[in-house]
């Protein structure tokens, strides 16, 4: 994005208190997601020397819901997108704010439907691969 390469490191995280170990997870939508960005940025930090800025943890909930920043990035990266020369924003009007109304709508839908996707797939495969022990009467 303008010449600038990111790194995306994508997080879906359930808002589960205990997991997240904020008790504010299952009463503030988004905050799950806050929290997994927040864990990420640090993560990374500890390991590698990524620029600030450069490192988006694209952060959302099993709900859909999504880290503020993670929003931010998203707006901004579309309105590079529909942006024209060296300019990060396009010329505003009422055509370019429709349009731009319908990509983010277009982009969420594709975040939920993967989301979606990813939640059936692990509850439709996921028993797969864990491994069963002990006896059929033990189980």
């Amino acid at each position: 994005m303008g010449g600038v390469s990111y790194l995306l490191d994508v997080v879906i995280s359930h808002p589960i208190a205990e997991r997240c170990g904020n008790s504010l997870t299952v009463k503030s939508a988004g905050s799950a997601a806050a929290a997994a960005h927040q864990r990420k940025l640090t993560d990374y930090s500890k390991h590698f020397d990524i620029p600030v800025g450069l490192l988006v943890p694209f952060s959302f909930e099993t709900s859909g819901y999504a880290d503020d920043n993670t929003i931010k990035f998203l707006k901004r990266f579309v309105k590079w997108g529909m942006s024209t020369g060296t300019a990060t924003e396009p010329v505003w009007n009422l055509q370019t704010r429709t349009e731009y109304a319908r990509r983010m709508h277009v982009a969420r839908t594709t975040i939920s439907i993967a989301i979606a996707r990813t939640i059936a797939n692990t509850l439709l495969h996921g028993a797969k691969s864990l491994t069963l022990t002990g006896t059929p009467a033990q189980r």
